[in-house]
C-alpha cells in the first residue's frame, strides 16, 4: 500500500513540477515509522498538495477579477463633458407585444446619456450602472409619483416591484412596467393610484392593510396586478375584507338570479282603470324599470 501511495504521489508531484528532493516525502524514512506516524506524515503531505491547489485557484480568481474590472472600466462610457445626441424614443405597450417608435418631441425614455446602448435600448451594463447610481426608484402610478429604496423592493422578490428591482435587461423591465426612463429614474405603471399607498407600505412595514373606501373587488384585482397574495392581508383587515367581498358576491348572485326568474304577470283585467293600476304596481314593485 505504501509503495502504491508513493507512486501516486510521485505522479502528483510531476503534475505540480515537483521532485522527490523538493518534498519531505521519503519512502525509506517513512517505512521505519509507526502506523500513527505514517498516517500523520501522509496527512501532512496531502494537506500540502491541497494548499498548493487552493493557492493556484486563488491566483486564477484574482486574475479573473482583474479582467472583469478592466472590462467594466471600458464600458463606463465617455466623460460627462462629451455631448452625445441620442435619439429620443417613447415606449407604448399593446396587449400582445411591446412596441417602440421614434418620438422626437418626447423626453428620452430608457436612455441615460453616457451609458452604453444596444439598438437605442439600455444595455444590461447601463441598467446595472443606473442601479448603482440611484439607490432609490421613482414609481409613477397613474400620474402619482412615489419614491422607495431598491433594497426594500428586493425584500419581496416574487412581487411585480420586487422583480423590477432585479431586472437586468430592457425586455425584462418592459414586461413589468408600461414605460420607463433611466435618465429621470422613473418607472411608469398605468394603474389607479388609490390603493398604491397600501401596496407601498407593504414593502416598507411588511404589513398589508385595506382601506374602507376601496371596493374589495378593485383591491383584489390590484393585488393580483402587483403579484401580492391576498393572504398577506393583516388579520385585522382580512376578516372584514373577506366578509365584504362575500356579501357583495351574494348580492350580485341574488340580483342575477332575480333577473333570470320568470315573474308572473299580474292580471289587472280589461276595465277602464286597469292600465293605471298596472302603472302604480310597476312603480312600487319595479322601481328600477
Amino acid at each position: 500500500k505504501l509503495i502504491l501511495l508513493d507512486s501516486l504521489l510521485q505522479e502528483r508531484m510531476g503534475t505540480l513540477n515537483m521532485t522527490s528532493d523538493s518534498s519531505f516525502w521519503n519512502l525509506a524514512a517513512v517505512s521505519e515509522l509507526s502506523a500513527a506516524e505514517k498516517n500523520l506524515q501522509i496527512f501532512k503531505y496531502l494537506k500540502n498538495l491541497a494548499e498548493q491547489d487552493l493557492q493556484g485557484q486563488i491566483e486564477s480568481l484574482r486574475k479573473r477579477d482583474a479582467q472583469l474590472k478592466q472590462k467594466l472600466s471600458e464600458v463606463e462610457g465617455p466623460s460627462e463633458d462629451i455631448d452625445l445626441n441620442f435619439p429620443s424614443i417613447s415606449i407604448t405597450t399593446t396587449t400582445d407585444i411591446d412596441t417602440v417608435r421614434p418620438a422626437p418631441n418626447h423626453p428620452q425614455v430608457g436612455i441615460v446619456p453616457g451609458l452604453p446602448l444596444d439598438d437605442d435600448f439600455p444595455t444590461p451594463e447601463a441598467i446595472h450602472q443606473h442601479r448603482q447610481h440611484f439607490p432609490k426608484a421613482i414609481i409613477n402610478v397613474g400620474g402619482m409619483k412615489h419614491e422607495i429604496m431598491w433594497e426594500l423592493l428586493e425584500t419581496r422578490p416574487m412581487t411585480r416591484l420586487g422583480r423590477l428591482a432585479t431586472c437586468s435587461t430592457h425586455e425584462e423591465i418592459m414586461k413589468l412596467v408600461d414605460a420607463y426612463s433611466l435618465e429621470e429614474n422613473e418607472f411608469y405603471i398605468d394603474r389607479d393610484p388609490a390603493t398604491f399607498n397600501c401596496i407601498l407600505n407593504y414593502y416598507r412595514t411588511g404589513r398589508l392593510h385595506v382601506i374602507d373606501e376601496v371596493c374589495t373587488f378593485d383591491f383584489a384585482d390590484d393585488l393580483k396586478h402587483w403579484m401580492i397574495d391576498e393572504n398577506y392581508i393583516e388579520i385585522c383587515c382580512l376578516d372584514k375584507f373577506i366578509e365584504r367581498r362575500e356579501f357583495m358576491l351574494n348580492e350580485v348572485a341574488k340580483e342575477m338570479a332575480g333577473e333570470e326568474q320568470d315573474e308572473e304577470e299580474e292580471d289587472f283585467g280589461d276595465h277602464y282603470f286597469a292600465k293605471y293600476q298596472k302603472a302604480l304596481w310597476d312603480l312600487f314593485e319595479k322601481p328600477q324599470s
